[in-house]
């Protein structure tokens, strides 16, 4: 290990004599700086300022349910079957026998209707069948592509297709032949990106750089859930930014990066540096970075064991992913149920399938989250906050514990109404594990108190137990787990992650049970 640290002294001296006076001038561009950020955010806003837009998308325009976004999100185009071939499930052969069963095993009758009529048992299909939710087979294809691939000359009539494109999924669209030269807008461009991209579309990016296109999405003060995009030329931005002092390009985690944009990489545009350098300081540089590589590629060698903890960050977000499928599923089912007939529901009820919907985007949230929380180790991430006005403080943290209510939970808050500034997102996973672990592990009854103090948000959950459940020295811990879970292990980990990067603080005590989470005000940026 010496002999590799020595190696690397060297060529770190190497480094010096060789670059000498060049590398004291651009040490800004091997370390960002203030001074970088502010000229990439100018860059920026020239760039829209000087460089007209290809198009404008608005996505939310034609997916605007969640039966509808279905349709534009990759994570759902998942195959639930083994088999995983499109004709399997378009075309009469080896139909499923037990096909009454098939509500049960799915929970829904569309998928009855589709397999009596694939398998011959009933001639036509509802005028409506396309047009009514769930827009997706549990296959992961669309209803409107298993029709099409059937052959059958009404579902392969162009027009009857082209009115139909927002029932197909945009992953769909590529295979259809036939649409070639035809499809425009948000279509063609939701087509055109990979599974990554539009999964970044989907999660509302900021920013998303393809091959061809830069996606720079509008924010609208007063609709933020809108996703409408300003569409670019790839070309007129590479074009635009070959004299600039900065390059653009996609993040890739495996890859050194200037400076990170969310998944956009900010990098010193190295004609500008090459621009200042001679032959002697160029080759003298080359070599040195042969002998730092040689020495790095040693060292990587020594400690290769360090991969088995990668491999368990992996193990662990495709634990956490799986376990998270079946809430998902749950709130799906019953959301599809109560959505036949919303409109002669009670208002009341009405209600509860609106909190079903938010729940869904939460727990969509939270599956993208665990991913981010996952490769904190290695990227050194933080978990991102988005501080927004809460109006009604009481309202929003009865939303979080009404599920728990129907159990037991006892809720008090001394908290006068007002508004109260914090993220929206982070502060329900918080309470809804810190409450979910109280029900599993506690004694009930479980309390959950609020309060405000100098400026603080006080939330105290409480349960009867002696906290004999949890090890105290280790809360927060990864994987650290009740003495009675069958989970990962990774929720009170999350909660303190999410606790300090909020600038808050998380206490324990026993007998009974309680976890405290203060938080403080936050300021909305501008």
């Amino acid at each position: 290990m010496r002999a590799y640290v020595a190696l690397i002294g060297v060529a770190v001296l190497m480094s010096f004599l060789a670059g000498g006076t060049l590398l004291l001038m651009r040490t800004n561009e091997r370390m960002v700086s203030g001074q970088d950020i502010a000229a990439i955010s100018n860059l920026k806003l020239v760039f829209q300022r000087d460089v007209g837009p290809l198009s404008i998308i608005n996505i939310s325009s034609y997916y605007y349910t969640n039966h509808h976004f279905k349709l534009a999100s990759p994570i759902y185009a998942l195959p639930e079957f083994d088999r995983t071939d499109p004709s399997f499930y378009a075309h009469p052969g080896d139909c499923f026998k037990g096909i009454p069963e098939l509500q049960g095993l799915f929970g829904h009758r569309k998928v009855v209707v589709w397999e009596e009529f694939r398998c011959g048992l009933r001639p036509t299909l509802p005028e409506e069948f396309f047009e009514e939710p769930p827009f997706l087979h549990p296959s992961g294809i669309s209803f409107l592509y298993l029709a099409y691939l059937t052959g059958k000359p009404q579902f392969r009539e162009m027009n009857w297709v082209i009115d139909r494109l927002p029932l197909f999924h945009v992953r769909e669209l590529k295979n259809i032949t036939e649409l070639k030269g035809r499809l425009r807008g948000v279509f063609y461009i939701l087509s055109e990106l990979s599974q990554d991209e539009l999964e970044s579309v989907a999660r509302g990016q900021g920013s998303v750089l393809t091959g061809k296109y830069l996606l720079a999405r509008l924010i609208y003060k007063h609709a933020p859930g809108i996703l409408e995009y300003r569409v670019y030329d790839r070309t007129d931005l590479d074009q635009f930014l070959s004299e600039a002092d900065y390059t653009l390009s996609k993040y890739n985690a495996k890859r050194p990066c200037f400076f990170r944009d969310e998944e956009l990489c900010w990098s010193p545009n190295s004609k500008k540096i090459i621009e200042r350098l001679n032959i002697t300081q160029i080759f003298l540089f080359i070599g040195c970075l042969f002998l730092m590589g040689g020495a790095l590629i040693g060292l990587r060698n020594r400690l290769r064991d360090d991969r088995s903890e990668e491999e368990s960050k992996r193990l662990a977000l495709q634990t956490l992913t799986h376990e998270l499928r079946t809430p998902i599923t749950s709130l799906v089912l019953e959301s599809e149920n109560v959505s036949r007939d919303l409109e002669h529901l009670p208002p009341d009820m009405q209600d509860s399938f609106l909190r079903m919907g938010s729940e869904i985007r939460r727990l969509q949230r939270l599956t993208e989250a665990s991913r981010q929380y996952l490769n904190v180790g290695r990227k050194k991430g933080r978990v991102k906050l988005n501080p927004v006005e809460i109006p009604f403080i009481n309202e929003f943290l009865l939303d979080i514990a009404r599920p728990f209510i129907d159990k037991g939970l006892i809720f008090k808050s001394t908290i006068e109404e007002r508004p109260f500034i914090m993220d929206s997102y982070w502060p329900s996973i918080v309470f809804k594990n810190l409450l979910e672990n109280a029900f599993t592990h506690g004694v009930p009854p479980v309390e959950m108190l609020a309060e405000l103090s100098s400026g603080k948000l006080i939330i105290t959950v409480r349960d009867q137990g002696d906290g004999t459940a949890f090890n105290s020295i280790n809360i927060g811990q990864e994987f650290q787990k009740g003495l009675k879970s069958s989970g990962t292990g990774l929720g009170l980990s999350i909660v303190k992650r999410a606790i300090l990067a909020m600038g808050g603080e998380l206490k324990y005590t026993r007998n009974p049970t309680t976890f405290t989470v203060v938080l403080k005000e936050l300021k909305i940026s501008t």
